[in-house]
């Protein structure tokens, strides 16, 4: 099995409600037999899976990398990652821009080594 593209990064505001992610997966992927997502930042967002839909719900600000994966019947896996930046909803649209621009930065630079 193999994921089909990739999920975009997010930027979501800390305290606001849950975000639905549909994930994309190739064909011999649609009949997957489970799906599994976990937060590399339990304290900065939560995940919940329905399907393959995962519910991405904000705890704090912060950087936090999904992972999903998609199990098949025969044992075959895919798994797909995607980044997720917190922000506070009380920071101005300037200093929000220049904060999510530097962790992203800091996010894949902190992917390159893995």
């Amino acid at each position: 099995m193999t994921a089909a593209g990739t999920l975009p990064d997010r930027t979501l505001y800390a305290g606001t409600a849950a975000v639905a992610v549909g994930v994309a997966v190739g064909a011999a992927f649609r009949n997957a037999s489970t799906y599994q997502a976990t937060s590399s930042a339990p304290s900065v967002t939560t995940v919940r899976v329905s399907g393959s839909t995962v519910t991405v719900t904000s705890v704090a600000e912060g950087l936090a990398t999904i992972t999903v994966t998609a199990s098949g019947a025969d044992d075959s896996t895919a798994t797909q990652r995607f980044g997720v930046t917190m922000l506070a909803q009380t920071a101005s649209k300037a200093s929000q821009f220049l904060e999510l621009r530097r962790r992203i930065e800091a996010l894949r630079a902190r992917e390159s080594r893995n």
